[in-house]
């Protein structure tokens, strides 16, 4: 419950009660209301009553106050004195009071009595109420429900606190623990980051480049990318098959430097392709390449693309 001091709480047990049972049903509201105006007014079950008390006669549905704390004083559970009411041995013993205890005192049992039981002998009747409330003087009417810590009290306290605590708790552990990861992060960043600029920048020289791919290069129609190149070729494992890369680059020479050589990928994408195992289709009119006949195989292609525009 959102807000526990509004909330009278009606608890199934009173279907089992014998007290509450013994009530007609509009006296069994009126315990109802009156415990809704006690938790609302009044501080841990108890609450004092003044005439002429106009609330509380429009909440009963009586005309004058000492007809509604006659109906009080014969509701279950209720103590109802002329001063303030204690409690000084617990709620289940018999309570005490400034003035006279007038309903819901405990009975002596001829062994001994208590201040509150001893004030109460027989039932007290609207007559002696009227009485009490004409005399000119202006008494306070003092009530407590007896069992108001066991039914009304807000138990849930604990357990919220215990709960917000707990998450609050889980909250910052969480938190230490971001904040500890953050750091470790940040420590091995910072320690990468010092030792890649203590750390000489390597780079590649012509002891880098293996004989086989020297060979390679000097052939290749394209020279861009040389450093990149020469790691690709690492990786492909190409100084063990030299020859054969050599030999696909031969074989596709002419594809490649078709149209002026507009074509030609770099030389790292042909190798990591592996273009050198193609089959390159055969230009028509085109012969195989040997040196010195580039121009020738050039004029060949021009040819073929004007022969084929004319049969268009």
């Amino acid at each position: 419950m959102a807000d526990q001091g509004r909330w009278f709480k009606l608890w199934c047990s009173v279907l089992g009660d014998p007290a509450l049972a013994n009530l007609s049903l509009a006296d069994f509201g009126r315990w109802c209301k009156l415990g809704a105006l006690v938790k609302l007014h009044g501080e841990g079950g108890t609450i004092a009553l003044t005439p002429p008390g106009r609330l509380l006669c429009a909440i009963f549905g009586v005309d004058s106050f000492p007809e509604a704390m006659e109906t009080i004083c014969r509701l279950p559970g209720v103590v109802v004195a002329t001063g303030p009411i204690f409690w000084p041995h617990g709620r289940h013993r018999p309570p005490e009071s400034e003035g006279r205890i007038l309903a819901g005192a405990w009975q002596t049992d001829g062994r001994g009595s208590h201040p509150a039981s001893a004030a109460v002998a027989t039932p007290v009747t609207r007559a002696v109420l009227s009485g009490l409330f004409e005399t000119g003087t202006a008494v306070t009417c003092h009530l407590s429900f007896r069992n108001w810590p066991k039914y009304q009290a807000d138990l849930s306290t604990p357990r919220v606190q215990a709960s917000r605590y707990e998450q609050a708790e889980m909250k910052r552990s969480k938190k230490r623990r971001e904040e500890k990861l953050d750091s470790s992060v940040s420590s091995s960043t910072a320690s990468d980051s010092s030792e890649a600029r203590r750390r000489p920048l390597r780079r590649n020289t012509t002891a880098d480049f293996t004989g086989g791919f020297l060979a390679f290069w000097a052939k290749y129609p394209k020279k861009v990318g040389k450093d990149k190149s020469a790691q690709r070729w690492r990786d492909k494992g190409c100084e063990t098959i030299t020859e054969e890369v050599l030999a696909g680059l031969e074989r596709t020479r002419t594809y490649l430097t078709r149209e002026g050589g507009q074509f030609i990928p770099n030389p790292d994408t042909w190798l990591n392709q592996g273009r050198w195992r193609d089959e390159p289709p055969s230009l028509p009119g085109v012969m195989p390449r040997t040196a010195g006949n580039l121009d020738a195989a050039r004029q060949a292609i021009e040819e073929h693309k004007r022969a084929t525009e004319g049969r268009a």
